[in-house]
């Protein structure tokens, strides 16, 4: 983020989609003048610096792992343990440790 912040107009990243192999590939972005990045990982400490507005989508976990798992079927991937055994206790771990509800400067409630 350092790199973004100091001016820098591009990003490279890597992606995964591939949710069988996990292998990743390279993607670069050329920066306009807004950078909208996803994740609720962005709320790390060490990330708060860069960011100007942090939105968190205030879902109950329930409702966000329905949906989550929804849209994993709707593109044909079986991933239903991973949901409950680690993406569900990560976000548990996160929020305790985090605590982004506080941390955001819009909350949006479902």
């Amino acid at each position: 983020m350092g790199p973004i912040a100091a001016g820098a107009r591009t990003l490279t990243y890597d992606s995964c989609d591939d949710w069988d192999s996990w292998q990743t590939a390279s993607v670069t972005l050329t920066l306009d003048r807004h950078l909208i990045l996803e994740g609720v990982g962005l709320f790390l400490s060490a990330l708060l610096p860069y960011l100007n507005w942090r939105l968190w989508l205030d879902v109950p976990l329930a409702v966000a792992t329905a949906r989550g798992k929804a849209r994993a079927r709707a593109l044909g991937r079986e991933v239903e343990d991973l949901w409950h055994t680690v993406w569900e206790p990560n976000e548990r771990a996160f929020a305790c440790a985090f605590q982004p509800r506080g941390r955001a400067h819009i909350l949006v409630r479902s």
